[in-house]
Formats: C-alpha cells, sequence, structure tokens
C-alpha cells in the first residue's frame, strides 16, 4: 500500500459549529510549548507553576516578569493557562531547607495566594482556575507537613477560600497514583473539603479511576469537574492513544457539555538526554521534532480536532469490540467532529490483530461520506474501499498494514475517517 503522511488544515482556534467540547478543551501540556507546536498537537491549556519563592522571594517583595510572561505567551498562542501555587517560600519555612513542608505562619501563605489570584484573575490574564499544591502525600508526593490531612487545614482551605473570593475555581492538588483514591475520598470528606473543590486532580491514574470520581463526586453533584494534570512521561508509544481515546469515549457517553469537565495535561511538552522520548517534542539539531508521542497526539488531533465532539455509537465491527476504559483489552470507539465528519477509532493488542487480518466497520452515517481514510497512529494515510447498502457503509480495515506502521508496538491504533460532502 501507497501510505501518505496527511494533516488537515483547520484555525487553532476554531469555534465549534455546535455547542459541546472540542479536543482542544480536552488536551494540555505541562511545560509552555512552541507556537508551531500547539498548532500540531492541538494544545488548548498547558500548565505551569507559579511558585511562591519566585513571585515573592522575601517578605512583601513581589517578582511578577516571568509569570506575566507566561501567562501572556500561552494567550498569545490561544491557549488557556493553570497556574499551580506552591510550594513554601524559603524565608517563610516553618522548617529552613523544607520547601515542600508547612510556612511557619499560615498568613504569609495566604498572602500569596491572594496577591496571585487578586492579579491573575482580573484584566487583562482573566485566569479562571488555580490548582493548588502539587502531589500533596507525605509518602510519594510534595508534602512534609505531620499528616496528609494537615495539608488541608494549614494549606488548601485557607487557599481554596481566597480562590472562591474571587470568583476563580478551585483545582484539587494533583493526587497521585501512589496513594489510593479511597485516601483523596476520605481527604476531600475531611471538614467537607470537597465544598471548595470544583475540579478533582490527579495523576497517572488508569482509566477506571475516571469512573469512580465520577460515581463518587460529579454524580453526587460535589464536585463539577476530573483533570489529570500529569498523564504519561513514558517512551511507551502505545500509552498515550490508548488512554486519550477510551478517556475522551467516557467523557462524550458520560454526557459532556461543559468544556472544561474533563482534560489530561501530557507530562511534559518537552525534555532531554533520556527523558526526551517520553514528552511530545524535543530539540534534533536546533529543530523542534515531535517525539513518537508527539506524533500519535498530531494525529488524534488531525482525526478529532477542530470542531465540536459528540459520541458516536450507531456502528458495529467484525470481530465485535466494546467501549472499555480498561487499558488492556481491544476497543472501538466512534466520534461525531462537527457535521462533517465521522471517526471510528480502533484499539487492538497483540492477541487481537493476530487472531485476524481485518476488521470490518459498519456504519450508519446518515449521509453518504465523499471521502474514507484509515489513519495509522503516526498519522499515515489510505484510502478505503466503501460499499454501501441501505443500512449505511462498510470498510474493511488491513491490519498488518497498520502494524508496519510502528514494528515495536504492542497495539494497533487505526482511525477510520468518514468525511461528508
Amino acid at each position: 500500500m501507497a501510505w501518505k503522511r496527511g494533516v488537515r488544515s483547520y484555525p487553532v482556534a476554531s469555534a465549534p459549529a455546535a455547542p459541546g467540547p472540542t479536543f482542544r478543551d480536552f488536551n494540555g501540556v505541562v511545560n509552555l510549548p512552541a507556537p508551531e507546536v500547539v498548532h500540531q498537537l492541538g494544545l488548548g491549556w498547558t500548565r505551569a507553576d507559579f511558585g511562591w519563592g519566585n513571585v515573592e522571594p522575601e517578605k512583601g517583595k513581589w517578582i511578577w516578569d516571568k509569570t506575566d510572561q507566561l501567562v501572556e505567551t500561552a494567550q498569545a498562542d490561544s491557549m488557556e493557562i493553570l497556574p499551580v501555587l506552591d510550594y513554601t517560600a524559603p524565608w517563610a519555612e516553618a522548617v529552613k531547607g523544607q520547601h515542600v513542608g508547612p510556612p511557619e505562619h499560615v498568613a504569609d501563605w495566604e498572602d500569596y495566594v491572594d496577591h496571585v489570584v487578586a492579579r491573575y484573575s482580573r484584566p487583562p490574564f482573566n485566569l479562571r482556575y488555580f490548582q493548588i499544591w502539587n502531589e500533596p502525600t507525605r509518602e510519594a508526593g510534595f508534602w512534609r507537613g505531620p499528616t496528609n490531612r494537615d495539608f488541608i487545614d494549614t494549606i488548601y482551605l485557607p487557599a481554596a477560600k481566597i480562590v472562591r473570593r474571587y470568583n476563580a475555581r478551585v483545582v484539587f492538588s494533583g493526587w497521585p497514583h501512589s496513594n489510593s483514591l479511597a485516601e483523596l475520598d476520605g481527604l476531600l470528606s475531611d471538614h467537607d473539603a470537597w465544598r471548595l473543590t470544583d475540579i478533582l486532580d490527579v495523576h497517572y491514574f488508569g482509566g477506571s479511576a475516571w469512573q469512580h470520581l465520577y460515581d463518587y463526586w460529579l454524580a453526587a453533584g460535589k464536585c463539577s469537574g476530573i483533570w489529570q494534570t500529569e498523564i504519561g512521561f513514558t517512551d511507551n508509544p502505545d500509552y498515550l492513544p490508548n488512554a486519550y481515546l477510551r478517556a475522551l469515549d467516557w467523557a462524550l457517553r458520560s454526557g459532556w457539555k461543559d468544556p472544561d469537565q474533563y482534560k489530561v495535561f501530557w507530562y511534559a511538552n518537552w525534555g532531554v538526554g533520556h527523558d526526551a522520548d517520553k514528552c511530545l517534542s524535543k530539540t534534533d539539531h536546533g529543530k523542534i521534532v515531535l517525539t513518537d508521542n508527539g506524533q500519535r497526539l498530531a494525529a488524534i488531533n488531525d482525526a478529532l480536532g477542530g470542531d465540536a465532539l459528540a459520541s458516536f455509537t450507531q456502528f458495529k465491527t467484525t470481530p465485535p469490540l466494546a467501549p472499555t476504559l480498561d487499558e488492556s483489552k481491544p476497543t472501538a470507539v466512534g466520534f461525531k467532529v462537527g457535521e462533517r465528519r465521522t471517526v471510528v477509532a480502533l484499539l487492538l493488542n497483540k492477541v487481537g490483530y493476530q487472531s485476524y487480518s481485518s476488521v470490518t466497520v459498519r456504519a450508519s452515517l446518515g449521509f453518504r461520506p465523499k471521502r474514507v481514510e484509515v489513519v495509522t497512529a503516526s498519522g499515515q494515510r489510505h484510502a478505503l474501499d466503501a460499499v454501501y447498502t441501505t443500512s449505511g457503509v462498510q470498510v474493511v480495515v488491513p491490519l498488518k498494514s497498520m502494524l508496519d506502521d510502528c514494528s515495536n508496538c504492542a497495539w494497533i491504533v487505526a482511525y477510520v475517517e468518514f468525511e461528508r460532502l
């Protein structure tokens, strides 16, 4: 087969064809990316530390140059930025040299939070969300107070009250996978901390976390969203599409309407040395290039970016592939992208693609597509022959050709795209 690399052209900040979330609403990154990477990867958000010791290196001395520039650069590239309010400034430490411990005086922490939120929640910046601290656990995170619950009293609740005072929204502190979700549930229940929490934020959890947090907090109306502000940091080329596509499908089938309800932030945008291939981009002979992870995110953006997303379920596959958040199982998930594109994404593990040579997709589209293509995980395109029936359109996806796209991959990822006239 003659494959070609194809990139769809659409504006970075295109408005949805109808009210609803877009891929850019879902898609974020840690570390500020270069403008060309923002467009190619469909990034709508970035996360950055607004560290206490950097903006207030001495009590009462405020330095805003770097944080102002972060916000201005992100907004110039049509991205939202999530400031992280962390850690204790050296001059304020209760225990000298312990910047991830509590401050000697909580009032100093409150003053820092008040200055940051007052500045950036108002014009010309108009930031809407603020994350309080990062991975606040003693076991493997960034908290060295007496207990994890002391974090709630000393850091979280004082800061959350200030964020809410400025009509901004509170993002919880990036609960790490080293600690259980049951422990997080208990911590948020302590002193009713959930009442001052808008967004539940976890790091590096698998697909089942989405359902747990939804059932425990969102379905009960206690919190309004679930974000993972760190995910990835792996050079396994299978991980990113496996995690993103399942989460997107689950979110849409769960009734996702508010664009800010669900997000993931890949860690990180760029890296050096051995860690570079775990990121989305790296420098090669002075030029910014995409890693394997970056290529896979670019392919998702090419398939699903540009317009409002909706769940598409009017399709069947042979062999049958059911939607699931279980990242060990093969699946097929469907998306409508605006009014002109429908995509069925296939995720097949080694057991699946060694058992059969192709997957047949039958879709009831409600229109006759002008173009039917299959796209590989890294963005290689090939036209598919379509058979039209009274019930819709049928295509056969050859799996071996999908596997040739990545010789060291344990999974096949394929996007079947139907473009209408």
